[in-house]
């Protein structure tokens, strides 16, 4: 988000601003990835969102040291409180949404002292193309005023705040009424809300789009070629993951005999 933006919420709202120092945080993340074994640095990410937001990643690398390789680890890493000190990781569509939702949520604060004094959100991001706000100190009203803002953000463009829709930037070939069309997939590429102006801007499907038989036998057979070749190296992949690219190959072949008899 825009800095000026982020510096509004800030001064409006205590219960964003960071408790930590930036470089400290960056420093830990540092020292994390160094001392990951080189297979599990692609765990860090996830890592950090699943328990960054509850100040566990100190005690949590220490398990993880104790259990899988000691040797390796030599310096002390401060536990993380927060990760606000990132200010908030999305674009500036949803600025009025999250207003919003601070808003709320401080009006209510106001009529608990306690709770003010303990509520903090730790983390404000999008996550799978919607919004996430994590936090400490809450209670059952919070969580259905944050849980409703999430909700929302699936609604609205992160990048202009207009109508939008989830998106992708990877695609299916789907056979639906008797032709062929790219449609955004479930499970590949990256997702984001946006409207449709922005969608095309910045590349991603906003909708489903009909293409010509010849394009799709095209992509079908990169695809097929691609999955062959997983196949054909089984042993690097998991036999959940080598069973989908088997289900796939399935209904490509499905696809490929219908071109076959129309091109």
């Amino acid at each position: 988000m825009d800095e000026k933006l982020e510096r509004r919420l800030f001064e409006k709202y205590e219960f964003l601003r960071p408790t930590q120092d930036r470089s400290i945080v960056e420093n830990n993340m540092e020292i994390m990835a160094k001392q990951m074994p080189e297979e599990k640095l692609k765990d860090l990410e996830d890592i950090e969102e699943s328990l960054g937001h509850k100040g566990l990643i100190s005690d949590s690398v220490k398990e993880y040291k104790n259990k899988y390789n000691p040797d390796i680890y030599d310096k002390e890493i401060e536990p993380i409180n927060d990760l606000m000190v990132f200010g908030m990781q999305c674009d500036n569509g949803w600025y009025d949404l999250l207003d919003d939702l601070f808003s709320k949520i401080q009006a209510y604060l106001n009529k608990y002292p306690e709770l003010n004094r303990s509520f903090k959100v730790d983390e404000v991001k999008e996550k799978y193309g919607t919004l996430r706000v994590y936090y400490s100190g809450g209670d059952s009203y919070i969580d259905d005023l944050i849980s409703e803002a999430e909700k929302k953000s699936e609604t609205i463009c992160e990048v202009c705040g207009a109508k939008g829709k989830l998106c992708n930037t990877a695609y299916d070939i789907e056979f639906l009424n008797g032709s062929f069309y790219k449609v955004p997939s479930d499970d590949r590429g990256w997702f984001k809300v946006l409207c449709k102006f922005d969608a095309e801007k910045l590349g991603y499907m906003y909708d489903k789009k009909k293409i010509s038989d010849s394009e799709a036998y095209k992509i079908l057979m990169k695809e097929k070629a691609e999955n062959d070749d997983t196949l054909s190296n089984r042993y690097q992949y998991s036999e959940s993951y080598i069973e989908e690219v088997k289900r796939e190959n399935e209904k490509i072949e499905k696809y490929l005999d219908i071109l076959k008899k129309r091109l």
